[in-house]
């Protein structure tokens, strides 16, 4: 894609939005307008695809994939006899962010038992702290394993009901969005 006059003033305000939305998340701007732009594009994207598109240096589209990339919600693809690296949307983005909600809190609530096992016998309010964060996390692990089951029955379902395949990707194609 040489520029962006495939996305529709619309679309170009939405990758934008996104792009603050994620900016909110303690992510760069440019990262969040690409994960928006690999919501919407259809077919995985190279660097320059995503750089032009976005109107931005292939470099920082390098560095702002790759923190997408690490973050799980994008992911490395390439195809035979194709030397270049495309990315596309990981399949599980949502799902992930909720397995490292997960993994997060097992680590957190692990530091708080240790935090616990140190303290002194009479430091009660450190105590009465550390326990409320302890059982902070167990609440909270309950509440993401949970949800995510409920994800995965929801994704099922409405998986079941989609009838439109996905196009058939033709490397040669220009990366194009609707």
């Amino acid at each position: 894609m040489e520029h962006d006059d495939r996305l529709s003033p619309g679309m170009q305000q939405f990758i934008e939005s996104l792009g603050v939305y994620f900016e909110h998340l303690e992510m760069p701007r440019i990262a969040g307008r690409i994960l928006g732009l690999l919501l919407v594009a259809d077919r995985p994207l190279t660097l320059d695809d995503m750089a032009a598109s976005l109107r931005v240096s292939r470099g920082s589209a390098s560095t702002n994939i790759r923190l997408a990339v690490q973050a799980g919600v994008a992911e490395l693809v390439g195809f035979p006899g194709d030397r270049h690296d495309y990315y596309r949307l990981a399949d599980d983005a949502w799902e992930h962010n909720i397995r490292r909600g997960i993994k997060l809190t097992t680590m957190l609530r692990r530091i708080v038992e240790e935090g616990l096992a140190a303290l002194e016998p009479d430091d009660c309010a450190a105590r009465a702290r550390l326990a409320d964060l302890h059982d902070f996390c167990d609440f909270s692990l309950g509440e993401l394993a949970a949800m995510l089951a409920r994800w995965r029955e929801h994704h099922q379902a409405r998986a079941a009901t989609r009838t439109r395949p996905a196009p058939p990707f033709d490397p040669g194609r220009g990366a194009s969005a609707r």
